[in-house]
């Protein structure tokens, strides 16, 4: 039953590009494990030197690990060849399988199939931590020529942070046995095999070109081109094994030591992890019984393949690459609609952990949680000295009210300590922001008299800024969420850059989506404050009692600030003063599925914000050749194309948002739409991008496509990070509303 739940779990398709929307779509692949990632496209070309290369097309491609707590890329792609009789093999690529934990690159050739085969192999550490080794496997899948095979294995390295540039010229290579050598860059990583090899040098720089750079794009003589991206990597020499096949493993640690260790334990024990690594994949489809594959891969990416150690805790990270940092709004908006499935997998402690973390890095006097865990060594070191991050990791109050709003839905069990920690910083929180006041610039939110909170306009998910352009003053930094016209009337009336920008720099403003999760934390710090236990009763009581009075109020409050009769949705926001802007974003029904539970919408309003979804948000994609439902703009802006920052939160689609959506269909009863949304979503995971990963935006089709596909250039364009957690939602697919 094992092997018969891995085979469906497999994808095979054929090696070919899809040069649509300037290869957007080529489908690529990337191994996740806890410590480490290894991504390549599913294309092989042959280089100049002679061998075999998969294409790294992204610049944070290649093989990046985790060191100390750091992110370091360490290796952009890995050459091979195979000589017969000391004559070349000329390999042509044929397809690809992959499955989340293996990927095989198949090539014909005169002496039969040869493979390239793919693995991240965790190795449990006397510490308790997980690490991760790579191993590539290289050689001809049957029994091979009768002839002598070499086959040479030659890595690019490109050891750097993953934020810092290319440094050719610091690398430099010990050969530590005839089976490990080992370079080094401030980080080491060791390369070894389980066999003896030759090591050939040849060291030489080599420039690295990224066709789809970070995921930005430009004109380019008015089509639509992704922005270029370059580095400069190391080349050292190959390594020489004989054939008719061979193993190799590459290991990184802060020392050279512990690179060795791991390499060397990888040569001796790789059966037994290989056999570890299948079992899990295969087990987790088992258990998940008549759940449909498509559904039960994408249960085991989402559960499986993001979780980091950060602070002793496994928590989800929120992307792959540039995002490997948990950000905890991302890690508690992702929880929003995958908690049920990761409890199902029994992965209660990932969601505990989650709290602890945060509770671990909240900032005491005033409650509020950092934006993300701490990346760099030197906040590392700042913390553990300070307990305090920079003042950076604070700014925005959403994360802890994200994390109230989840809790709210999910109600979880959780110990007796972890509790009364949740209910201090709540406590604390609701202090701080009846204390807070609209004229403290970048201040936390403010509880009005109605309920609900004011606050900055960024502090939310549609975070973006922009820059505005208006009578010659230019002004930066300006919040993406309020409508650039009223910026452009700032500028044109004041004729003063500086002080129009102050003007949004002050907790001013209701947001629909903020306070639909701040009532849902009244209602959760309710149930924490009825446990009376290290309070004085009296002072306890009366705190629960004003609370409440709060979340009456805030209930009373929201349908008639919020709800525009004239379209029959969510105003973007209201001002302190009482302006209201009537844009349609995806805030509004964020909003409205919060407080579903609570009955603050009728049906006819709910059948109101649907119909305007479907006519001025809603994007699609084809399914069988017709258009089929996908997801929701962030907001009907009319910048419509995706080029960068400046189009962050413009008209894009995260499908973040799509279980809001979902979850308000059901209510309603149009379940067949809900199911497109699910259908075309497992179909955007499997045929484009990252296989098995979902994108944290895609772009309208929009503008001149440099090179069309007819079969898919009207569907919405991966631009960005391809692999987000919080798009891997799983609820809907396992749980009715």
């Amino acid at each position: 039953m094992l092997d018969v739940a891995a085979r469906q779990a497999t994808l095979s398709f054929p090696a070919l590009d899809n040069p649509d929307w300037d290869h957007a779509r080529t489908r690529r692949l990337s191994l996740r494990s806890r410590a480490a990632e290894w991504s390549q496209s599913s294309l092989t070309q042959r280089e100049a030197d002679g061998l075999y290369y998969h294409r790294t097309d992204f610049a944070y491609e290649g093989l990046l690990c985790l060191v100390a707590g750091e992110n370091w890329k360490f290796v952009d792609r890995v050459g091979f060849g195979v000589f017969v009789d000391k004559a070349p093999c000329q390999l042509v690529a044929t397809g690809v399988e992959a499955t989340p934990d293996v990927v095989t690159y198949r090539f014909d050739s005169d002496h039969g199939p040869f493979i390239a085969r793919y693995r991240l192999l965790d190795v449990n550490e006397p510490d308790g931590s997980v690490d991760t080794i790579w191993m590539g496997e290289y050689g001809f899948e049957d029994e091979g020529p009768a002839g002598e095979v070499l086959i040479d294995v030659k890595p690019l390295f490109d050891i750097r942070h993953m934020y810092y540039f290319s440094d050719p010229e610091g690398h430099a290579l010990r050969t530590v046995s005839s089976q490990v050598v080992t370079v080094q860059n401030n980080r080491w990583i060791a390369v070894g095999t389980d066999t003896e090899f030759a090591f050939i040098s040849d060291r030489h720089g080599w420039d690295l070109f990224y066709s789809l750079g970070v995921g930005n794009r430009e004109l380019v003589d008015g089509r639509i081109c992704f922005q270029r991206q370059y580095f400069r990597g190391t080349a050292l020499g190959r390594v020489r094994l004989r054939g008719p096949k061979c193993r190799f493993f590459m290991a990184a640690s802060t020392s050279e030591e512990g690179a060795i260790r791991k390499v060397q334990h990888a040569s001796v024990m790789a059966g037994k992890l290989i056999e570890d690594s299948d079992r899990r994949l295969a087990e987790h489809l088992e258990r998940l019984g008549d759940v449909p594959p498509d559904v039960a891969v994408r249960t085991y990416v989402m559960g499986e393949k993001f979780g980091m150690n950060a602070g002793g805790y496994r928590v989800p990270e929120s992307g792959g690459w540039w995002f490997r940092t948990p950000w905890f709004r991302t890690v508690f908006a992702g929880f929003m609609h995958s908690w049920r499935t990761l409890e199902l997998l029994g992965k209660h402690e990932v969601l505990e952990g989650a709290l602890r973390l945060a509770m671990q890095y909240r900032d005491k006097q005033s409650g509020n949680l950092p934006n993300r865990v701490p990346e760099l060594k030197s906040h590392q070191e700042l913390w553990a000295q300070t307990g305090r991050l920079p003042a950076e990791y604070y700014q925005g109050w959403d994360a802890l009210i994200s994390m109230f709003a989840w809790l709210g839905e999910a109600r979880p069990a959780l110990p007796a300590d972890l509790r009364a920690d949740l209910k201090e910083t709540f406590t604390t929180a609701y202090k701080t922001f009846k204390a807070a006041s609209t004229e403290t610039r970048g201040g936390p939110p403010v509880l009005a008299d109605n309920g609900l909170i004011l606050s900055l306009p960024s502090h939310s998910w549609l975070a973006g800024r922009r820059n505005v352009w208006a009578e010659g003053i230019q002004v930066g930094d300006l919040p993406m969420r309020v409508d650039r016209s009223w910026q452009v009337e700032d500028i044109v009336r004041f004729q003063d850059g500086h002080y129009a920008w102050e003007l949004y720099q002050f907790p001013t403003y209701y947001l629909p989506e903020l306070n639909a999760q701040w009532i849902r934390m009244l209602s959760y710090g309710l149930e924490l404050l009825e446990d009376p236990s290290g309070d004085d009763p009296t002072q306890a009581r009366a705190l629960a009692t004003e609370v409440s009075a709060v979340h009456r109020k805030a209930l009373q409050t929201f349908k008639p600030l919020f709800w525009n009769p004239g379209i029959g949705y969510l105003y973007n926001l209201v001002t302190q003063q009482g302006r209201v802007d009537p844009m349609v974003t995806a805030c509004g029904v964020e909003a409205a599925a919060e407080l579903l539970a609570e009955d603050v919408f009728s049906a006819a309003d709910l059948g109101a914000i649907w119909r305007c979804l479907e006519q001025q948000l809603l994007v699609t994609r084809h399914r069988e050749g017709r258009p089929a439902a996908f997801g929701i703009l962030t907001k009907d802006s009319e910048q419509r194309i995706f080029y960068g920052d400046q189009q962050y939160h413009e008209a894009v689609c995260f499908p973040r948002f799509t279980p809001y959506v979902i979850h308000l269909l059901r209510k309603i009863g149009e379940d067949e739409i809900a199911a497109q949304f699910l259908e075309t979503n497992l179909a955007h995971m499997f045929d484009e991008g990252v296989v098995f990963y979902a994108s944290e935006i895609l772009s309208l089709p929009e503008g001149v496509n440099p090179s069309p596909h007819p079969a898919t250039c009207h569907d919405p364009v991966p631009v960005k990070n391809p692999m987000q957690w919080a798009s891997l939602w799983c609820d809907p697919y396992l749980f009715a509303d």
